[in-house]
C-alpha cells in the first residue's frame, strides 16, 4: 500500500511533489466525509438528513427504510453525491498543480494564476489605471534567458467563443506593452526570448493530444480567433521593427502553429502547443513516460481505500450494528499499537495487523465467500483503512 495520509502523519516522511498535489486535494473528503462516517456512526443519519424532498421524490426514497438495500440507498447516495461534486471542480486545478511541479521539476521558475498587472517582472510596463484590473494568466514560467506565458486548456473542445477570448487577452495586454514602449525592460533583465503559448492537453476522447488525434476544425476555428483579435498586434510589432519570415499569418499558424517575430536583442515566439508537444518540448520528456512514473510508483491509496470499503461497512452497520474498519482502529489503539512502534512501513503494520487479527478473530467471515485469499485481501484493505484512521486522529465532524 502506499497510504499518504500514514506517511505524512504518522512516520512523518517527506512526500514527493506529485504526492504532496494528491494528498491536498483528497485530505478535505477524507477528513470532511468519508473517514468521520467510518468513525462515529451517528454522522450516518446526520448524511440521511441532507436529503433534499425534491430527491425523495426522485429517487423514490422512503421516509421509513425497512430493508438493507432501502437503508442503504441514502447514506450511499448522499457520500457519493458529496463525494462526485467535490470532486469534479478539483480535477482541472490537480491538473494544473501537476503541470506547475513538472515545470519545477524540469528547472523552471514558476507562477501559477498570475495576475499579469501585478507580476514583479512588468513593474515597468503597467500603469496606476491598470491597478484595480485582473487578467489571470496560468503560469509565468523563467528559465535562464527565457520566459513562458502559458495558458493552459484541459481539452481541445472546452469553452466557445468566451473560452477563446480568455485565451488571448492577457497577451494582448503583453503585446501592447512591448508595442507601445518597448521590450528594453526585459532585455536589461537579461531576457532573451519570450514564447507565448496556448497549450491543448487532451483530445475529446482524453487521449494527449497529438497531430494524429486532434480536431482539425477545432484548431483552425481558434487559429481563425487569432487572427482576428491579434492579426492587428502581430502587424504593429513588425512596425515596431521586429522581423519575421511568416507573410501570411493564417497559412504559418495552420501549417506549423508558430509566429515568430525577432529583432537582434530578443524574440517573441507565439505557439498552440498540442499536449505531447509541450511535454516534449517544454519538458524534456515524453507525456507516456511522466504518466507512467506516477501511475507505477507514485499513486496514493488512501482515497480508493476508504471508498471501496464504505458500501460493505454500511451494510454491517445496518446488518451488526458495527463496521470492522472502527473496531480494528480501536484494537490498533488498545491492543496493538505496538506493532505500529516497531514497524517500518504501512504494508509492514497491515499484515501484522492482518494475521494478529486471524488469529485473534476466529472463524472471521467478512464477505459471502469461501475463497480465503480473497476474505484475506478484503482483510488488508479494512486493515489499511483503520491505519488511515489512525493517520488522522479519527476525526469525527462532518464538514458538510
Amino acid at each position: 500500500m502506499n497510504l499518504l495520509t500514514v506517511k505524512k502523519y504518522l512516520f512523518k516522511q517527506s512526500l514527493t511533489k506529485f504526492q504532496e498535489i494528491q494528498l491536498k486535494y483528497i485530505n478535505s473528503i477524507l477528513q470532511d466525509i468519508l473517514v468521520p462516517i467510518l468513525c462515529d456512526y451517528k454522522n450516518i443519519d446526520i448524511i440521511k438528513s441532507q436529503i433534499t424532498d425534491i430527491e425523495s421524490f426522485y429517487f423514490g426514497f422512503k421516509q421509513n427504510p425497512s430493508s438493507i438495500s432501502e437503508k442503504l440507498a441514502l447514506p450511499l447516495y448522499i457520500s457519493n453525491r458529496f463525494f462526485i461534486a467535490s470532486s469534479g471542480p478539483r480535477f482541472g486545478s490537480i491538473y494544473e498543480d501537476l503541470i506547475r511541479s513538472f515545470l519545477e521539476n524540469f528547472g523552471y521558475q514558476v507562477d501559477e494564476r498570475v495576475n499579469i498587472f501585478k507580476y514583479t517582472l512588468f513593474s515597468e510596463y503597467y500603469q496606476k489605471k491598470y491597478s484595480k484590473q485582473q487578467k489571470v494568466i496560468d503560469f509565468i514560467a523563467r528559465k535562464d534567458n527565457k520566459l513562458y506565458l502559458i495558458e493552459q486548456r484541459t481539452s481541445e473542445h472546452s469553452g466557445g467563443r468566451t473560452g477563446q477570448e480568455s485565451l488571448l487577452d492577457k497577451f494582448k495586454v503583453f503585446l501592447n506593452w512591448i508595442i507601445e514602449k518597448s521590450a528594453d525592460p526585459l532585455i536589461n533583465k537579461g531576457l532573451r526570448e519570450i514564447y507565448l503559448i496556448i497549450f491543448i492537453s487532451y483530445s475529446q476522447k482524453h487521449e494527449i493530444l497529438t497531430e494524429q488525434n486532434v480536431n482539425r476544425g477545432r484548431i483552425n476555428s481558434l487559429i481563425e480567433y487569432i487572427v482576428e483579435n491579434l492579426g492587428d498586434y502581430f502587424t504593429r510589432l513588425t512596425n515596431k521593427g521586429f522581423k519575421t519570415e511568416c507573410i501570411d499569418l493564417a497559412s504559418c499558424l495552420e501549417k506549423y502553429r508558430r509566429l515568430i517575430f525577432y529583432t537582434n536583442q530578443i524574440k517573441i515566439e507565439f505557439r498552440i502547443m498540442l499536449g505531447e508537444e509541450f511535454y516534449k518540448e517544454i519538458l524534456g520528456e515524453k507525456y507516456s513516460s511522466l504518466k507512467n512514473k506516477i501511475l507505477n510508483e507514485e499513486l496514493g491509496d488512501d482515497l480508493w481505500v476508504i471508498y471501496s470499503i464504505l458500501p460493505y461497512e454500511l451494510r454491517l452497520y445496518y446488518e451488526e450494528g458495527f463496521m470492522w474498519s472502527n473496531r480494528i482502529y480501536e484494537m490498533l489503539i488498545s491492543r496493538y499499537n505496538n506493532i505500529i512502534t516497531s514497524a517500518s512501513n504501512e504494508d509492514d503494520i497491515i499484515n501484522k495487523i492482518a494475521s494478529k487479527i486471524i488469529e485473534d478473530q476466529k472463524d472471521l467471515r467478512l464477505l459471502e465467500t469461501n475463497n480465503l485469499s480473497k476474505q484475506y485481501e478484503y482483510l488488508k484493505t479494512l486493515c489499511a483503512a483503520s491505519l488511515i484512521l489512525y493517520a488522522l486522529k479519527c476525526p469525527s465532524r462532518l464538514g458538510i
